[in-house]
């Protein structure tokens, strides 16, 4: 690709202001630098814990001798909000605009949406008190997810994790800094939001970014990692017998779930055909499952040796057909068996009972190395969905 003089000799200018800017930010307001001072963390993917509890897995290579952490923004928003901040998931926050200025519309509007404090009304649950900023003519000084020195209630303590040798990003709950030599992050980092004591809620959309730190927090990476939303659903568990054929009934299931216990209490196995059924059958031999009953279809995914703790995959979407032959997203018709294999990651499409095109999109998991040979009884584990319409 050609690039027009003029338009080269101003990014050019752009990059070389950006590389001799005086960094004179702090931890509360940082300053955004190139990328060739400090990498950008990679994709981001979030994992459902279950009870609320979400984990943040990205991609890095983070070696830079005054690497320090990374800081993590989270706010509860609404695809139409997102619309309106010009933000979209998969992409990632760009903090400085070509000249190595800081752009507008992040400095005004998309930080402020991710302040991690009580007067942001898009805050995180567990948000802090606010505290004065750090200057009045603030580059990018609204906070990321943080604690608070013990000492000094008003210094919130930056940056929001530090990665240690097994790729985990730990809580900072120290204000001791520690030797940024000793600090590193090559592949993937996780982070568990409830290690800061934050536990979302089932049904609310929730989105995150990630942002590199060095310097004492005083400098952060130019671009976010890609932005990533999750809808928490509700974690439970059940034991099916391989004695006899048992169905569990999602519809009784979902309406006992609660957003203030983060439980959808016991579940209690049926012999019962009706309702939104999820049935356990063995027929010649082979053990499967279906659906039954009122609308409700299964879709069997992959393997997922660990459960959800490596779920990050989304069920394809569900379109009915009404002669209940071929779905849009492969979904079984209702009533057809599907075979139960090992560690088998399930999605089910249930229809609401009174709107047919309204879907509750809920997964499984079979924690069995060999379901068709065992005896006895089978763990499964469910994420279930409060809401209608969410792969």
């Amino acid at each position: 690709m050609v690039i027009a003089s003029g338009q080269f000799l101003k990014r050019l200018g752009g990059i070389l202001l950006a590389l001799s800017l005086t960094h004179c930010g702090d931890e509360t307001d940082p300053d955004a630098i190139s990328p060739l001072e400090l990498k950008s963390p990679g994709g981001l993917v979030l994992v459902d814990n279950g009870e609320g509890k979400v984990t943040l897995k990205w991609y890095t290579s983070n070696l830079e001798e005054d690497f320090e952490g990374y800081n993590v923004y989270g706010a509860a928003l609404t695809d139409a909000s997102l619309t309106t901040l010009g933000m979209s998931v998969g992409s990632p926050v760009q903090l400085l605009d070509e000249d190595g200025e800081p752009k507008e519309a992040v400095k005004l509007n998309i930080m402020p949406t991710f302040d991690y404090t009580t007067d942001n009304e898009n805050a995180l649950p567990g948000a802090a008190a606010p505290i004065a900023e750090a200057e009045e003519e603030s580059e990018l000084s609204k906070l990321p997810i943080h604690s608070r020195n013990e000492s000094d209630t008003t210094d919130p303590l930056l940056p929001t994790c530090r990665p240690n040798s097994e790729g985990t990003c730990e809580f900072n709950t120290s204000a001791t800094v520690p030797d940024p030599a000793t600090i590193y992050a090559n592949g993937v980092v996780s982070f568990d939001l409830s290690s800061a004591g934050i536990q979302l809620t089932e049904g609310t959309q929730y989105c995150f970014f990630v942002l590199a730190v060095q310097s004492e927090g005083e400098e952060v990476s130019e671009s976010s990692s890609d932005l990533a939303c999750i809808t928490p659903r509700f974690k439970a568990s059940v034991s099916l017998s391989f004695a006899s054929n048992q169905t569990i009934d999602l519809t009784t299931l979902r309406g006992a779930c609660s957003t203030s216990t983060h439980s959808c209490g016991t579940i209690t196995p049926t012999s019962t055909n009706t309702g939104s059924q999820l049935r356990y059958q063995t027929t010649t031999n082979v053990k499967a499952f279906n659906g039954i009953g009122k609308p409700i279809f299964i879709k069997r995914l992959d393997t997922f040796k660990n459960g959800f703790t490596d779920f990050v995959e989304k069920a394809p979407t569900f379109v009915y057909d009404s002669n209940d032959v071929a779905h849009t997203g492969g979904y079984a018709p209702n009533g057809q068996l599907i075979k139960i294999e090992p560690y088998s990651m399930w999605a089910v499409a249930e229809q609401d009972a009174t709107t047919a095109t309204s879907i509750y999109y809920h997964y499984f998991w079979v924690n069995s190395s060999a379901p068709q040979s065992a005896t006895g009884t089978v763990d499964i584990e469910f994420r279930i969905a409060n809401f209608a319409d969410k792969p």
